[in-house]
């Protein structure tokens, strides 16, 4: 008999999110897998995808995280994150059509600004993009580990010229993209953070 035959939902999502926080990324997948096998929540599918994402399986974890969308298209951290999952693979169309639906929706103000100012950077607008970025990480008193992350974006963009787009958001540097995710964490962080939305944001 498995030990986990003997908990409840909610303690196999508990229980996966420990192991995660341990950093047992194989415990925590397993258990997640098991929770959706008894009950298909959104959370369920965005923890999965953050887990995927923490140890480099991306394609999956876009995946997953279309269908924690598929299942609550309010859980609008979700759609950031897959936007950032889209930018890790340097597929910056996916991204742009992301950041353009948020923009426009009824996101969070600063995930609305995050996605403004990510699109400006990506048409060559760095310091408007920048600006507006700085204005998301203000408004944002929720998500310090958010904040924490768009704040290491703007250090790159700074970094690389005020004028001109960084490496982070070239479709053509699929490689040195990869190289410095692996190296700095700063997409990959965002999801072990486990952001949660207030009730009033659904």
């Amino acid at each position: 008999m498995k030990f986990t035959e003997n908990l409840n939902l909610d303690e196999l999502f508990h229980c996966a999110l420990s192991a995660s926080e341990q950093g047992d990324h194989a415990q925590s997948i397993t258990l997640l897998k098991e929770c959706i096998q008894q009950e298909e929540r959104a959370i369920y599918y965005y923890m999965l995808a953050a887990e995927h994402a923490e140890i480099g399986l991306y394609q999956y974890a876009i995946e997953e995280m279309t269908l924690a969308l598929e299942k609550d298209p309010s859980l609008w951290i979700a759609k950031f994150q897959l936007s950032l999952l889209y930018l890790t693979i340097a597929n910056i169309e996916e991204a742009v059509k992301v950041w353009s639906e948020l923009k426009d929706s009824n996101a969070t103000n600063y995930l609305r600004m995050f996605s403004e100012g990510l699109l400006h950077i990506q048409e060559g607008n760095t310091a408007i993009g920048i600006k507006k970025l700085k204005e998301g990480i203000d408004v944002n008193k929720e998500n310090n580990p958010l904040n924490d992350d768009i704040y290491n974006i703007i250090q790159s963009l700074e970094e690389n010229n005020e004028n001109e787009v960084p490496e982070i958001i070239h479709e053509d540097n699929e490689s040195e993209l990869e190289d410095r995710s692996n190296k700095d964490s700063a997409i990959n962080k965002i999801f072990i953070s486990k952001y949660q939305q207030n009730d009033n944001e659904n």
